[in-house]
């Protein structure tokens, strides 16, 4: 995928294989407040994931430094992508513009591979209303609500959403 720039001066690509201490530091930036994935402390996985595996990452960069990241599973078998990560520096203002924005270069990415995923779905927990709002307008459809959602607090749920490709919902499976 080419390099592509937008309005707001944000690069947005495909990581590669130079991205892999960035993407470690960004997410020790930021993981203390939504858990532990013990991918992003291993050197070795972490570069087999953007480098060996089919998943897709991509970053956001603005004057040359890496201000966000987001993972895409793929499953290539089964034709889907799940939507697993996306972090922002600390401090980045405009975080809701990059989010839309790496939908539709994530879109062109996986067109341009034409074999790769016909759907892509992420899940929500515990979330507030204006993520599910950040999905609504990246174009993923809400397929259901889980029941995981903290207790009390209206504006925090849990969904199942995804985006689909060309026909992939009148294609006959079996």
């Amino acid at each position: 995928m080419s390099l592509k720039k937008k309005k707001n001066d944000t690069l947005y690509r495909i990581a590669t294989e130079k991205d892999v201490l960035s993407i470690m530091r960004l997410y020790q930036l930021v993981s203390t407040s939504r858990g532990y994935d013990a991918l992003f402390s291993d050197y070795k996985a972490l570069r087999r994931s953007i480098v060996v595996h089919d998943d897709i990452w991509m970053v956001a960069e603005q004057d040359g430094r890496m201000v966000a990241f987001t993972w895409l599973n793929i499953d290539e078998e089964h034709r889907l992508g799940k939507l697993k990560k996306m972090y922002f520096a600390p401090g980045i203002k405009d975080s809701k513009t990059i989010s839309i924005n790496f939908a539709p270069h994530i879109v062109d990415h996986i067109a341009n591979r034409k074999t790769i995923a016909e759907v892509i779905y992420t899940t929500t927990s515990n979330v507030n209303a204006n993520l599910i709002q950040l999905l609504r307008e990246s174009h993923f459809k809400m397929l259901g609500i889980h029941p995981n959602a903290s207790p009390g607090d209206l504006f925090r749920i849990g969904e199942v959403s995804a985006l689909f490709f060309g026909n992939s919902l009148g294609k006959k499976r079996f």
